[in-house]
């Protein structure tokens, strides 16, 4: 949940509440009084529902965001592909972190840092189906992902490379690589002593990493990184011989980890309150004694 203090030009400040699934769910004013947002597949609020269910206020825009038509008296910034719009002073700009988009020209206000051809285009000039929220890359087939250009795709995979569990996965993928060559050529040399023993020790490594990787999702699930159903989507990915998306975006897409996590647990032996988490546990009770 995210909360923002809002100051109006009277000077007296309203706290607004902002509940946030995987885009804007709700709103709250300092009267209490919720507003549900409704929003269409590219992730743009169309509507705003009240409590009982009532439509409020409805918004309509033009296939780069400008505005067509809004009726309602509720006072909402968060409009064209559910990103902030600055209605007061900028004649409705949008803020996309790293640059500021203009919806009445459709392109953005600075340069893109990359040399691309056209360094002002939002979106490649294909706003009917792509969005880009970060400001730097060209769109996003995922309204609520960030991506894929160079920049953006650097910053994920550094974040990436810092959880234990990701570093992990990455060595386990570098194993069955280099077990299933091993076990391979076992099998056409039969002769061979040393094939064997390499595939042997490969797969016990591959069990022994996959073995710590359940226990530091777990961890983190226990530090509160993320939900315990997230664990169980991040756990049973784990179970892939290479992690999903990796080498396409060095990051699994978190919407299929919590979709799995969400759905029926059919393998109990990687939630978070098994023997998974007693081992993450004792690895906590390790580290605290050091």
């Amino acid at each position: 949940m995210n909360g923002e203090v809002r100051t109006p030009q009277g000077g007296s400040s309203t706290a607004t509440t902002y509940l946030y699934g995987l885009g804007l769910i709700s709103s709250t004013d300092s009267g209490g009084v919720t507003s549900y947002t409704l929003a269409d597949g590219l992730g743009s609020t169309t509507q705003l529902a009240d409590s009982t269910g009532a439509m409020t206020d409805s918004y309509s825009y033009d296939i780069f965001g400008a505005p067509r038509t809004t009726t309602g008296p509720t006072a909402n910034d968060f409009r064209y592909a559910g990103e902030q719009r600055d209605g007061n002073a900028n004649r409705g700009l949008y803020f996309l972190r790293a640059r500021s988009y203009d919806p009445t020209l459709g392109r953005f206000l600075q340069k893109d840092p990359l040399p691309l051809i056209n360094r002002y285009a939002y979106a490649w000039n294909n706003a009917a189906n792509l969005t880009d929220p970060s400001g730097m890359c060209g769109g996003s087939w995922n309204p609520r992902d960030y991506g894929d250009c160079a920049g953006v795709a650097i910053r994920k995979g550094v974040d990436y490379g810092k959880d234990t569990a990701n570093r992990i996965g990455i060595e386990k993928a570098v194993l069955y690589v280099e077990t299933g060559s091993a076990c391979g050529g076992a099998l056409l040399a039969p002769e061979s002593v040393v094939l064997p023993a390499l595939c042997f020790t490969g797969v016990a490594g591959i069990v022994f990493a996959q073995e710590a990787q359940l226990a530091a999702n777990c961890d983190n699930a226990s530090q509160g990184r993320f939900s315990r159903d997230r664990a169980y989507g991040k756990n049973a990915l784990s179970l892939f011989p290479l992690p999903l998306n990796l080498l396409g975006k060095a990051v699994i897409s978190p919407s299929l980890e919590r979709a799995i996590g969400y759905a029926p647990h059919f393998l109990p032996g990687l939630n978070c309150d098994s023997a998974v988490a007693e081992a993450a546990s004792s690895s906590d009770t390790g580290r605290s004694k050091e």
